[in-house]
Formats: C-alpha cells, sequence, structure tokens
C-alpha cells in the first residue's frame, strides 16, 4: 500500500500551501533539478461544493488512527518536505505497523508531480525490500 501527501485533517490553507510549493519550486530550480511543467487542470475544479465535499467527507465519519494498527500489509508513505500535511502524514505512518515513512525532499502537495523520478525510485525499493523483484 501507498500513501502520498496523506492527511487526516481539516484541509489546510490553499493559499499557504501554494506558496509552500512554490518555495519547492525555487528550491529546486536553485538545485538544478528539472522542474514539472504545472498543469492548470491538476487543482481545477467545475463545481467548488462537490470538491470541497470530496476534501472534507472524511472528516464527518468516525477517527480510524486507532483502525490503522490492524493494516498488515507493507505500507508506504510519503509526503513532500514542503507540505503542510507533513506531520499529519508521519502520524499516519506511527500509526501503521512496520510502515516506511519517506520524505521527498523540495517537494510540495502532490510531490509525485513535483520529482516523479524521486517517487518511482522510492515505490522501487520500497517493493524490492518489502515484495520481491519476482512476485
Amino acid at each position: 500500500m501507498a500513501l502520498c501527501d496523506v492527511s487526516l485533517s481539516q484541509p489546510v490553507n490553499q493559499t499557504e500551501q501554494g506558496n509552500l510549493g512554490n518555495k519547492a519550486r525555487d528550491m529546486l530550480r536553485e538545485a538544478g533539478e528539472p522542474i514539472v511543467e504545472y498543469k492548470k487542470y491538476w487543482r481545477f475544479y467545475k463545481d467548488k461544493d462537490a470538491a470541497l465535499k470530496f476534501h472534507t467527507a472524511h472528516l464527518k465519519e468516525e477517527d480510524i488512527t486507532t483502525e490503522m494498527s490492524k493494516v498488515s500489509v507493507p505500507s508506504l508513505i510519503t509526503c513532500g518536505r514542503q507540505d503542510m500535511n507533513l506531520n499529519e502524514a508521519e502520524k499516519i505512518s506511527n500509526n501503521i505497523p512496520n510502515s516506511k515513512f519517506e520524505i521527498m525532499e523540495m517537494t510540495g502537495h502532490a510531490s509525485i508531480f513535483f520529482r516523479p523520478k524521486l517517487f518511482t525510485q522510492i515505490v522501487k525499493k520500497f517493493y524490492r525490500l518489502n515484495i520481491g523483484e519476482n512476485s
């Protein structure tokens, strides 16, 4: 199982989240890393009310934190260093037995779009170590 930039808390301030994403892009640029072109449709919602309902539906459910201790499959949780959900993602990882938590440097929310090659390396390594080459 892989969870990326995950949170079970209230949605974060989108302006602040965007500012952190811009900071991550600046860091990538300064490091000479490639910048993945931002696509408008990644964050575009025709129906803002429906989007809000989608992003807050979990708040109406019971807290599943204690249920996470029952997860028995190898679990990878990743999050960008410049993501406001970093602490929440780490908390989730701490509640899943034997999970692996990876912080992706110079990435904001939607970290897989900031550094897709790094994300792929992390997933491949996790798969090799936990599932095996021939599975």
